[in-house]
């Protein structure tokens, strides 16, 4: 194994990695070494917003995990799970869909106990993130690497569901992130002039021109090193080699919400007990390592339509989809350019 060393390791180049990736590099005084188990995003699907689908389908840049089967859902069938395996991460795999949670889950972290993470504590943060088209409000930020756009609403059904909505007494709202999230809209999303701007895009690539940031992919950690319970590195594999890298400062794990647990506990951090059902040495008892996940589950509802509006990938509607085409790769405009998912909810029940 050749050992290198530097001020900080993160292991995971996904939405949270990019960014720590840059603030810790920017002020030129540390090295930052970022460590992806996918490969660079290159291919052309990560750039155009409309083809986000077909990550849900590629083994090269998602994860693809299957939830546990539960017999009580979907006849013992298990859940898909995509999680994105490249740089930017799940940014360069998801829908581009900017929503930022809803107010009371924030004040509720901080009413746990953990101070810093009320809504109002985070918004600026938020702000400082952003560049949105509609400009700097209350709400929004007007000079961030983010870039945050209305999309061309290009499906009628979209406008339907909105008057539908209206119809049956909901609130129609024309932004998802001004403090209460209730309502039907349309949604902004994180494109920039046609294309895709994933954390990679928005952080991480504008480091790369850095002497101090060091990027490795295709790389997959498989251990941090520890030292007195304290992180001093971490060991990957590449290519079938293993490696070490030393950290002078910290090890940063940012490698999602089922990748860094697991990482975690083949490392030796988490319930002792069950470590041991694995054959894992115990260093660290941490009963909650791997727990207490809450995920968005999709429940999907597919109905045929009479009409021929929307996007298919039969021989006939590729056809269809030709001057769609040459309109985006001449001008970065029309249906690719936008996500296909344009309008939602976030309803409550009684």
């Amino acid at each position: 194994m050749a050992n290198k060393i530097h001020d900080y390791i993160i292991v995971g180049a996904g939405s949270a990695g990019c960014v720590l990736a840059n603030r810790l590099s920017e002020n030129g005084k540390y090295t930052v070494c970022i460590l992806e188990a996918g490969p660079v995003d290159k291919t052309p699907f990560a750039s155009i917003p409309a083809a986000f689908g077909y990550f849900m389908f590629s083994k090269k840049y998602n994860w693809s995990y299957n939830a546990k089967p539960e017999p009580s859902i979907r006849n013992g069938a298990p859940i898909f799970v995509p999680r994105g395996k490249m740089l930017g991460g799940s940014s360069s795999t998801n829908a581009m869909l900017y929503i930022r949670g809803q107010k009371q889950d924030y004040d509720h972290w901080q009413n746990l106990g953990n101070e810093g993470w009320s809504y109002d504590d985070m918004l600026p943060y938020f702000k400082k993130s952003e560049t949105n088209t509609r400009g700097e409000s209350q709400y929004h930020g007007g000079n961030g690497p983010l870039h945050v756009s209305d999309g061309n609403i290009n499906f009628p059904l979209n406008k339907i569901f909105l008057n539908a909505s209206e119809e049956a007494g909901y609130n129609i709202t024309d932004d998802f992130n001004n403090g209460s999230q209730e309502g039907a809209g349309y949604y902004q999303c994180t494109i920039k002039d046609g294309k895709r701007c994933s954390a990679a895009k928005a952080y991480l690539i504008p480091t790369l021109e850095r002497k101090n940031v060091t990027v490795i992919v295709e790389a997959l950690t498989t251990k941090v090193l520890l030292e007195n319970k304290n992180a001093i590195g971490i060991e990957y594999v590449k290519r079938g080699k293993h490696y070490t890298i030393k950290a002078n400062k910290e090890v940063i794990i940012s490698s999602g919400a089922i990748n860094s647990p697991q990482l975690l506990m083949l490392s030796g951090i988490g319930d002792k007990q069950h470590l041991q059902q694995h054959d894992i040495h115990c260093i660290h008892h941490l009963p909650g390592v791997g727990k207490n996940l809450q995920e968005h589950v999709d429940a999907c509802v597919l109905v045929k339509s009479k009409k021929r509006d929307g996007l298919s990938t039969s021989v006939r509607g590729l056809l269809r989809m030709l001057p769609e085409t040459i309109k985006y790769f001449t001008k970065k405009q029309g249906k690719l350019s936008n996500t296909i998912t344009e309008a939602g909810a976030f309803l409550k029940s009684n």
